[in-house]
């Protein structure tokens, strides 16, 4: 045991055979037993970790992990230490909420609620077991309803991936990577390599969540209908159920002249949007498959444009950044005997863990794009006459929310950030319809002798799909639990 300030340094291993006799169990410890941290007169309480209290150091050197972890036990609370990343404060009551022992082994949801679990309960004792690769606490009182103390062992990568700090939400995917035209990865997928190597198909997975964006070449222009189309199968087989909407399960993007319900039913030019924007849980991925996209030489219209929004977030100036984060914008679709209506702020937001949190800023202090960013809500073609929220502000705030939306249009006419590209024949692009901006050049809707120029096949898949699957693939192709490493580690986040 130490004092606070005091560390010890040694690894696991070395620390435990000084600190306790030895046993012939993959974990040290002692015959009798005694208290973690010097025992009061009255029973424990909940103090503020500011007061300066025995604490005790245990350092884990764990393979599993890149760096060393050092876990301190304070009074109050844990602490999970990494060189160059953001340390863990697990409360004790938190910390046996979540042991392992608390879930069903065959319905794997949790044998009792929170509540259950005292909320002054602390550590009798504790020590690290397996060459530092798991931790073992014994408490001090019982769960609610419950005789014994009982003991928890939590493995240190797990106590990672359960309680990083990272505000993005879902957990256990790969932190987004923005990127610009000049660092995407520009090579589409074959088909055939996606549907015979599960490598393949899990590094493009990654690809879709840590960039928003991906292409697949090879994917069969027939059959074409909505049943057996093979964009449903790449979909359904891939990445996801398909999702429903008033559209159908699949649709079309063709010209249908003066019977269309949707610019995009047109040869118009159609502007950086998002799809559904008026839902108010919008679509997550969006599939667009070419069925007919006539050679360049005959029709060199109709170019499809793709932007990173998260990017182009990261541009805006902090004032610009606040006001698009905080007021709400409606969108409505009222047509066809169709009455959709929802308002989102065009910046969301995840739920900041405390006021100190960076979530009304574009960058952190490190420089990188705030990975703080849920979502983006930008669709003007869809956009409400009536702005119940922007009219509620005073003159000046709505002067105010005007000149932000004036920046954010202006950055995302910088021509270096748009990739442009024909979606050539049998080309499947899916996307993230809440971070990637979509748009269309205008072309001429029936070609020369009247024939389809262009013809996209489309859908949706809900994003609690897409990353359920990348979780599945993710343990298939790297290991049970190996996610922990993703959903705390921002290393992998790259700024473009």
């Amino acid at each position: 045991m130490t004092r606070s300030g005091v560390p010890i340094t040694a690894d696991c291993r070395a620390l435990l055979s000084s600190r306790l006799p030895p046993s012939s169990s993959s974990c040290s410890r002692s015959n009798t037993p005694s208290p973690l941290f010097s025992s009061p007169s009255s029973p424990p309480t909940m103090r503020p970790p500011r007061v300066p209290l025995p604490t005790q150091r245990l350092f884990s050197t764990s393979p599993l992990l890149r760096t060393p972890a050092t876990i301190q036990l304070h009074p109050t609370h844990l602490t999970v230490s990494r060189p160059s990343l953001p340390s863990l404060h697990i409360t004790y009551p938190a910390l046996r909420d979540a042991c392992p022992s608390g879930i069903h082994p065959s319905t794997t949801q949790k044998t009792w609620a929170t509540t259950d679990v005292p909320p002054s309960i602390r550590p009798a004792r504790s020590e690290l077991c397996e060459d530092g690769e798991v931790l073992r606490v014994e408490w001090d009182q019982p769960l609610r309803g419950r005789a014994e103390a009982g003991e928890s062992t939590y493995r240190i990568s797990d106590l990672l991936s359960t309680f990083s700090p990272s505000p993005r939400y879902p957990a256990y995917t790969p932190t987004p990577r923005p990127w610009t035209p000049t660092t995407f990865p520009s090579s589409p997928i074959p088909l055939s390599a996606l549907q015979r190597d599960p490598e393949a198909h899990y590094r493009a997975t990654t690809q879709l969540l840590e960039r928003g964006l991906l292409f697949i070449s090879g994917v069969p222009t027939s059959p074409r209908g909505d049943k057996d189309c093979a964009m449903r199968s790449v979909a359904e087989g891939l990445f996801g159920e398909v999702r429903r909407t008033f559209y159908g399960e699949t649709w079309d993007v063709r010209a249908l002249g003066g019977r269309s319900r949707n610019v995009a039913y047109t040869g118009l030019d159609l502007g950086y949007h998002m799809d559904l924007l008026y839902f108010a849980s919008p679509p997550r991925f969006q599939f667009l498959h070419s069925l007919i996209s006539l050679p360049a030489t005959s029709s060199p219209q109709g170019h499809s444009l793709f932007l990173d929004a998260y990017h182009a977030a990261s541009l805006l100036s902090p004032e610009a950044f606040s006001i698009l984060s905080q007021t709400p914008i409606q969108y409505q679709y009222l047509n066809d005997g169709h009455h959709y209506v929802h308002s989102h702020p065009l910046l969301s937001l995840f739920p900041s863990p405390s006021p100190a949190s960076p979530s009304t800023s574009p960058a952190s202090s490190s420089g990188s794009p705030n990975l703080n960013l849920e979502s983006i809500n930008y669709s003007p073609p869809f956009q409400s006459p009536s702005q119940p929220d922007l009219t509620a502000l005073p003159p000046a705030s709505q002067q105010a929310f005007y000149a932000a939306l004036k920046e954010w249009e202006a950055i995302l006419a910088h021509p270096e950030l748009t990739l442009e590209l024909r979606l050539e024949e049998g080309m499947c692009v899916v996307f993230d319809n809440r971070r990637v901006l979509h748009a269309r050049r205008a072309f001429d809707e029936g070609g020369e002798e009247g024939e389809v120029v262009r013809w996209l096949k489309g859908c949706y898949v809900d994003g609690d799909a897409v990353w359920d699957k990348w979780r599945v693939l993710d343990a298939q192709v790297r290991g049970a639990g190996a996610s922990a490493d993703v959903a705390v580690d921002p290393e992998a986040a790259v700024a473009a």
